[in-house]
C-alpha cells in the first residue's frame, strides 16, 4: 500500500502562538507504522511548542483521544494499543486527520 498522508493539527497555547495559527501540516508515514512510532515521531519533531516551566500536556485525537503526551513525562501514556497500525485507525472513510489538543 502507498504511504499514509495525515493532516496533523494542534491547538494554540498562547496569544503569541496564535500568530502562526492555524498550526497544521501534512505528514506522510509508511504503511503499517504503529501508533507508538507515530506519537514518537511527533514528540521528537519541532511541532509541539515548549512551554515555560516544562509542563505542557497534549492529547492526541484520532476520532477519540488515543494518547497523552506531556513535556514533563518520560513516556507517553496510551489509551489505545500502541502497536495498532495507523492505517487501521482510518478505515471508516473519514479524512485522515490527527489533532493534538492542549490540555494543560
Amino acid at each position: 500500500m502507498p504511504p499514509l498522508r495525515i493532516a496533523l493539527s494542534r491547538c494554540s497555547v498562547s496569544a503569541a502562538d496564535d500568530v502562526d495559527a492555524p498550526h497544521s501540516r501534512i505528514v506522510t508515514v509508511p504503511d503499517g507504522l504503529p501508533l507508538r512510532l507515530f506519537v514518537q515521531m511527533v514528540a521528537d519533531s519541532d511541532y509541539l511548542p515548549r512551554i515555560s516551566g516544562g509542563r505542557a500536556t497534549w492529547g492526541l485525537e484520532l476520532r477519540a483521544t488515543v494518547a497523552v503526551l506531556a513535556q514533563q513525562w518520560r513516556h507517553t501514556r496510551f489509551l489505545s494499543n500502541p502497536e495498532t497500525p495507523m492505517r487501521s485507525m482510518f478505515t471508516d472513510g473519514r479524512p485522515v486527520a490527527a489533532h493534538l489538543r492542549y490540555l494543560a
